[in-house]
C-alpha cells in the first residue's frame, strides 16, 4: 500500500494494465487474458490465467550497483571482483579508488543489500562473491550479516521455485518474517522443507513446532493402523521433549481414534500431561498405573479424586484392590479427613484386622456411652470375622511374648 501511494498507481481494465508514475508518465502493458492485479509491500502483482508477474521499482542498492557509469563503490567492488576473476590488473585499480575513498564497508554492504533484491539465484552468487572479495580487505569485519544474508537467499530460493511456488521477495520476506514463512509451509503441509529450513536457520522452538503439526495432521489423515501411526511418529520424533504427545494424543480422540491416542500417551514422558489425558478419556486404569510409576503422589491423589468421583463403587473398590499402593494412600487421606470412608475401605477390602484397630482408637476418643456400645459392637463383629488367630495375637502382644 505505501508503495502504491508513493510510487505508482495501476489502473486497470479487463485486458490492459496503465502504470502511471508521480510525474504523470504512464506505459500501458495488454495482456491475452484477464488479469487480476495485487497489490505488495514493494509492488504488485499482475496474475492471470497464464503467467503470475511482479511490477515493482527498481531497487535503490541495484540502481546503485549496475546503473551505467554508476560510480558509488558497490559498483566499482562488483567491477573488480568481475576483473580479479579473469586475472586483470583493473581489479587492483578499482579496489584503490574504494581504499582511498575508505568505502569498503560501504561496498561490501551495496552489493550484499544488491543480492537481496534480485530474485536471480545467478546474479545473487555474482554479488555475494563481489562482497565476500571485499571483506578480504577489512579487518574487523563481523561475518553475522553476510552469513544470515546468504541463508536467507537459499532459503527464498528454495521456495521461489516451481516446485514449491511461493514468489517472495527479499522485502516481503522481511515483513512476513521467516516464522510466518515456516507457518504457511505447515498450512501447505510442506513439512518435509519446513523442517530443513528450521534446522537451517536455527530457529527457536521451529522444529518442535513442525513436528507436532505433522504428528496431528498424521493421526487426521493416515489410513494406517493406529499401531502403525503411533510407531511413525515415534520412530520420526523418538522418546524425547521436543513435541508433546499427549497434545498429539488429545487431536486423535478428537477424531474419534481413542486407541491410538492410549498408544501415543505411553511415549509421552512427561506424567503430569500424561495422567491428566488418560483421565480425560475415562482410562483411570491406565492413569493409575502411570501416576504409580511416576512416583507422584499428588498425582496419584488426583487420580484416586477423580476415580471416586467417575467409577461406580464397584469399579473404585475393584481398583484400588489391584494397586496397594493406590490402596495406602487413599486410606491415609481418608484417616485424615473422612473416618467412615476409612471404615467403608477397609470393608471392602476385607481387612478386618485394621477395621478393628480403627474403631479401638475410636473408642478411646468418644465419650458417649451409645456410641461406645455401637464400636463395640463392631470391634466384635471385627474380631468374629478375623477368628481366634487375631486374638492370640492381642494377647501375646499384651503380654509380651
Amino acid at each position: 500500500k505505501q508503495w502504491y501511494q508513493r510510487r505508482v498507481r495501476d489502473a486497470l481494465n479487463q485486458y490492459q494494465v496503465v502504470g502511471v508514475g508521480v510525474e504523470a508518465e504512464s506505459s500501458v502493458h495488454y495482456t491475452d487474458s484477464a488479469i487480476f492485479v495485487c497489490h505488495e509491500i514493494d509492488g504488485a502483482r499482475i496474475i492471470s490465467s497464464k503467467s503470475h508477474e511482479l511490477i515493482r521499482r527498481v531497487p535503490q542498492a541495484m540502481v546503485d550497483v549496475f546503473r551505467v557509469g554508476s560510480s558509488q563503490s558497490g559498483a566499482l567492488l562488483y567491477d573488480a571482483q568481475r576483473e580479479f576473476d579473469q586475472s586483470s590488473h583493473k581489479a587492483n585499480d578499482y579496489m584503490q579508488e574504494i581504499v582511498e575513498r575508505n568505502d569498503i564497508e560501504l561496498a561490501v554492504k551495496q552489493c550484499i543489500s544488491a543480492a537481496a533484491c534480485s530474485t536471480k539465484p545467478k546474479l545473487q552468487k555474482a554479488l555475494l562473491r563481489a562482497a565476500s572479495y571485499g571483506k578480504c580487505f577489512l579487518s574487523n569485519d563481523s561475518p553475522e550479516y553476510f552469513v544470515d544474508m546468504c541463508k536467507t537467499l537459499r532459503v527464498l530460493n528454495e521456495v521461489q521455485s516451481f516446485r514449491i511456488g511461493i514468489p517472495l521477495t527479499y522485502q516481503q520476506l522481511h515483513s512476513f518474517t521467516i516464522k510466518g514463512l515456516i507457518n504457511r509451509l505447515v498450512r501447505m503441509r510442506l513439512y518435509y522443507l519446513a523442517l530443513p529450513i528450521v534446522d537451517y536457520l536455527k530457529i527457536p522452538g521451529g522444529q518442535q513446532m513442525v513436528l507436532s503439526h505433522w504428528a496431528m495432521d498424521k493421526v487426521k489423515r493416515s489410513k494406517e493402523s493406529d499401531e502403525a501411526i503411533a510407531n511413525a511418529i515415534f520412530k520420526r520424533v523418538g522418546p524425547s521433549d521436543s513435541i508433546s504427545y499427549a497434545s498429539v494424543a488429545n487431536e486423535a480422540r478428537n477424531y474419534g481414534r481413542t486407541e491410538l491416542a492410549i498408544k501415543l500417551l505411553d511415549y509421552e514422558p512427561r506424567s503430569a500431561e500424561q495422567v491428566p489425558a488418560l483421565m480425560r478419556m475415562s482410562r483411570f486404569t491406565n492413569a493409575i498405573e502411570k501416576a504409580i510409576e511416576s512416583g507422584d503422589m499428588d498425582l496419584v491423589h488426583t487420580v484416586i479424586v477423580a476415580m471416586e468421583a467417575n467409577q461406580t463403587q464397584r469399579d473404585f473398590i475393584n481398583t484400588l484392590k489391584d494397586y496397594k499402593v493406590a490402596s495406602a494412600w487413599y486410606a491415609k487421606w481418608c484417616s485424615l479427613t473422612d473416618t467412615q470412608k476409612l471404615h467403608d475401605h477397609f470393608y471392602t477390602q476385607d481387612n478386618f484386622e485394621a477395621s478393628a484397630l480403627l474403631s479401638i482408637k475410636e473408642l478411646d476418643h468418644n465419650m458417649m456411652l451409645d456410641a461406645k456400645i455401637k464400636l463395640m459392637e463392631s470391634i466384635n463383629r471385627h474380631f468374629m470375622d478375623l477368628g481366634n488367630g487375631f486374638v492370640l495375637r492381642l494377647g501375646l502382644l499384651h503380654t509380651g511374648n
